[in-house]
């Protein structure tokens, strides 16, 4: 119920639901009372507060599900740079790990020591270096271009992920031919989306009115 309904005495309300059952409107009675008509059509419309009450509770349950995002996000970024701080090589292996965990989120029986070689070589196959000649724990983001490195924690300007290239929730697979090195912020951003889907949405980004502006002000 609205804060205007809530303010209405109960002798004023009986006035209008006397008025509501003479076959007033809404736009009658909300000149007449002073009142709006979303108030009126929560008191009187068929299941309006079954409706009201079922978009209040969705808006809490997103709102919890952004506190319980903002949560976990902020214990990862403490961990990470607890990693980094302490032993900057656990990092790497966290990423690692990561992209191998399985639908129940376990890596179990996994041979860390030949996973973290096989991924070296992948990210790195010309000698120890990248395509674009970075070494360890330098390269590129597969997107951006931009450099990062795999030892720095989450929310660091050069921070990483390993990112499935089919997302595992669109059916792909934990295999170094799947993994590919994108930037912190792409990787969220493509989400479960597929390059070619990422890419489709960034070029519509870039042909809205409020990416025009935003170039417009940088020029």
């Amino acid at each position: 119920m609205s804060k205007q309904s809530k303010r209405l005495d109960p002798e004023v309300w009986d006035r209008i639901d006397r008025w509501r059952a003479r076959g007033w409107s809404y736009k009658n009675l909300a000149t007449k009372f002073k009142i709006s008509k979303g108030t009126l059509a929560y008191r009187y419309g068929k299941g309006q507060k079954e409706k009201t009450l079922a978009r209040q509770q969705k808006r809490r349950d997103c709102f919890q599900m952004k506190v319980d995002h903002f949560i976990h996000q902020t214990h990862d970024v403490k961990r990470n740079q607890k990693l980094m701080n302490k032993r900057p090589e656990r990092t790497w292996d966290y990423k690692v790990r990561g992209f191998y965990k399985d639908k129940d989120n376990s890596t179990k029986g996994l041979d860390m020591s030949t996973a973290r070689e096989q991924m070296i070589q992948h990210i790195w196959p010309n000698d120890g270096k990248d395509e674009n000649g970075h070494s360890f724990p330098w390269t590129t983001c597969k997107i951006t271009g931009k450099k990062v490195s795999v030892m720095v924690p989450k929310g660091h300007y050069y921070a990483c992920n390993l990112d499935h290239i089919l997302p595992v929730a669109r059916g792909g697979a934990n295999e170094l031919e799947n993994c590919q090195v994108l930037a912190d912020k792409v990787n969220y951003a493509k989400g479960d989306m597929t390059n070619d889907e990422f890419l489709d949405m960034v070029t519509l980004i870039t042909k809205g009115e409020m990416y025009k502006k935003h170039t417009k002000g940088k020029k």
